[in-house]
């Protein structure tokens, strides 16, 4: 009988016999209407009269707790489709002014697809340490990884919108950033995710009276600062 390595890894074949006893293992031969050999868990090999069998199953290997195998669970979660959530803190400088600071924090809700890929809605907080005040971003994110369950790199890429809630700034910008990174451990589980990332927002003052317009004219604008920082990131996913 010819299976795939995983397959082997995670599934075993069982045999229910007249007696009540359960036989579990790999089956290496069956050919009807002959004897069946088995090559139990414990590496012994047993050949059962076809007579003595009640039914033959095939089913998820499991440790001999009950549990199922980390194989087995693997394999279920390289196609399921849940919800998922990520709570990441943060510190970025700006690119141009090392002066120039903030922390940030970030919750982000949505699905995910095995664990390679996530899709989610997320809102946050930047506390600047000398202009702005603090902001509000409301932004998608998107997050790509391989399939390893212990250590694998991500990618991260988002865009929204950003609040800021200083008297000097109208409360609306555009908000861009991406982070790259590694994610220590797995969904269903807990992971912890490190990266280094690009932020990109922008920020615009109240309506400010200006000299110079058509004629010689006063007129009013906004004044448009662009930001972009760099970023330190350590979150954690369930």
């Amino acid at each position: 009988m010819c299976r795939s390595a995983s397959a082997q890894k995670v599934y075993e074949d069982v045999i229910l016999l007249q007696t009540a006893e359960v036989l579990r293992g790999e089956i290496t031969e069956n050919n009807s209407p002959g004897d069946v050999t088995i090559l139990l868990n414990d590496s012994t090999v047993r050949v059962v009269p076809r007579a003595e069998i009640v039914k033959i199953l095939r089913e998820v290997k499991r440790n001999f707790d009950q549990k199922e195998t980390r194989a087995a669970r693997d394999e279920k979660q390289e196609g399921n489709v849940a919800f998922t959530g990520l709570l990441q803190v943060g510190f970025g400088t700006k690119v141009d002014a090392q002066e120039f600071r903030h922390l940030r924090a970030n919750f982000i809700a949505g699905i995910r697809a095995g664990r390679a890929f996530s899709l989610g809605i997320g809102a946050g907080v930047r506390a600047f340490t000398q202009t702005y005040g603090t902001a509000v971003p409301l932004f998608m994110d998107v997050r790509i990884s391989s399939q390893n369950p212990k250590v694998a790199p991500i990618l991260a890429v988002g865009a929204g919108t950003i609040f800021h809630q200083d008297a000097d700034w109208e409360n609306n910008g555009g908000l861009f950033y991406f982070e790259g990174g590694v994610r220590l451990g797995a969904p269903p589980g807990v992971g912890f995710i490190i990266t280094l990332g690009f932020e990109r927002f922008t920020a615009l003052s109240d309506l400010e009276r200006r000299q110079g317009g058509f004629l010689g004219l006063p007129y009013f604008a906004r004044r448009a600062e662009v930001i972009n920082a760099f970023t330190v990131n350590l979150a954690i996913s369930f």
